[in-house]
């Protein structure tokens, strides 16, 4: 089975056996670095649109988000109205598209999640564009673990094999591997609630600024200053200091056995 490792620099390693099943987004960048402030959402919850999916798509969505409040105890996904895709709203707007937020196309990305937050790693931000020219438009079991997975990244979760581990057997692998996963995991659901502690009252953090820093996706290609909405600008290293940063996170496919069609005659609002 080919691999194929997507909308990351970070590539598939073999090491030891790491102590951390899951990862967490952090306001550098770097999911290794954890001692940095992670992300997390003030008061424990986001509205999610899916007004704008077609259906069944608009059904799945509707059900990876209860699959996750069915998993959680301290942290939960609203619903919302209809929502403008990519607009600063709050609100976790889920499309289906043939380009995502802020890039020009998907690269081989079966959906990207863009992330907004502040200097404190509190989010105000995510939006998820599925990507409207891969297979799992024709498999709703697909479909339905990449929408669970994608939201794994709105609550504030990384790849789980982004630091070394392998990821198996998680929501929050970067490949969509078979067995079709109906449900967050284990690791997936202690991710979360490292995020957002049951009987905490919301996300756990750290009261100190830190660099944010600009993900680069799909074969190092950097979203550059005027994607951004910085009220100051400093190249250094790949980091870019400013109040907010977006990140975005894409999820992989990761078998050639898999058929793939065209869906640009496919209608989506």
């Amino acid at each position: 089975m080919r691999r194929v490792l997507l909308g990351s620099l970070v590539a598939l390693v073999a090491t030891a056996a790491v102590s951390h099943a899951f990862e967490l987004l952090r306001v550098n960048n770097n999911p290794c670095a954890r001692g940095d402030q992670h992300l997390f959402w003030r008061g424990a919850t986001v509205p999610v649109a899916i007004g704008l999916l077609p259906e069944p798509e608009r059904g799945l969505a509707d059900e990876a988000r209860r699959r996750w409040n069915n998993s959680l105890r301290s942290f939960h996904f609203g619903t919302a109205g209809n929502s403008a895709p990519c607009a600063r709203d709050g609100i976790a707007t889920m499309v289906l598209a043939d380009t995502p937020c802020g890039l020009a196309d998907f690269g081989d990305a079966l959906a990207i999640t863009r992330s907004v937050w502040q200097a404190d790693g509190t989010l105000v931000d995510a939006d998820v564009t599925f990507n409207d020219n891969t297979f799992i438009l024709d498999d709703p079991s697909a479909f339905l673990e990449v929408a669970m997975h994608e939201l794994g990244h709105v609550l504030g979760l990384d790849h789980s094999d982004a630091c070394g581990a392998n990821g198996a057997g998680t929501l929050m692998e970067s490949h969509l591997t078979p067995p079709r996963l109906e449900a967050p995991q284990g690791d997936d659901i202690a991710g979360a609630e490292a995020i957002y502690p049951v009987g905490g009252g919301g996300g756990r953090h750290q009261d100190r600024l830190a660099p944010v820093a600009v993900a680069d996706l799909e074969m190092a290609r950097t979203i550059g200053p005027d994607d951004l909405d910085l009220r100051r600008i400093r190249r250094r290293q790949g980091f870019v200091e400013g109040r907010r940063a977006r990140r975005l996170h894409a999820f992989a496919l990761a078998s050639s056995s898999l058929p793939r069609r065209s869906c640009s005659g496919r209608r989506f609002m």
